[in-house]
Formats: C-alpha cells, sequence, structure tokens
C-alpha cells in the first residue's frame, strides 16, 4: 500500500498536473497571507488533485478511466448494431 502511494506520487507528472500544484501553491499562499478559510478549502483541492493524480485535467483522466470509457462505448455499440441493420429485429407474419 505505501509503494502504490509512493509510486503514484512520484509518477506520470504531466504538465496539467504541474499547474494544478502551482495552482494549489498560489491559492494556499494567498489564504494564509489573508487568513481566508475558502482559498484554503480550494488550495486543498488542487493540491490533493495534483499530488494523487486524481480527476480529469484537460482529458489526461487518472487511472485510465478514459480508455475504459471508450471501450465501454465501443463494446455498447457492437452490442447494438444488429438491431440497427435489421438482424436482430423479430418479423411479422403476414
Amino acid at each position: 500500500m505505501i509503494k502504490n502511494l509512493i509510486q503514484r506520487l512520484t509518477q506520470n507528472w504531466h504538465p496539467m498536473r504541474f499547474v494544478a500544484l502551482g495552482l494549489g501553491l498560489f491559492l494556499a499562499y494567498g489564504g494564509l497571507t489573508s487568513s481566508e478559510p475558502a482559498l484554503g478549502l480550494l488550495s486543498l483541492f488542487f493540491l490533493f488533485q495534483a499530488a494523487f493524480n486524481t480527476g480529469c485535467m484537460v482529458g489526461q483522466c487518472a487511472g485510465n478511466t478514459c480508455a475504459r470509457d471508450a471501450v465501454s462505448a465501443n463494446e455498447q455499440k457492437k452490442h447494438a448494431e444488429p438491431f440497427q441493420s435489421g438482424q436482430g429485429t423479430v418479423k411479422s407474419r403476414e
């Protein structure tokens, strides 16, 4: 578990992750200097996303969830094709 946590913290750093880290640090500094708790909470949100690579930042979904959604969409399309082409319909007796 600790090994997995360290791996998440040190790998897969992309530009949006650095932006979220910078924004989180900037908001944390602003929240601390002006004693604004709302800025502090917002900074925690961005710092958590940057540290643990969670959330979707500009289409770079953490944990390959975008790829999984694309696969499930393709599977749904495969199952719907026979019905759209008329192969899966029931023929009426006339």
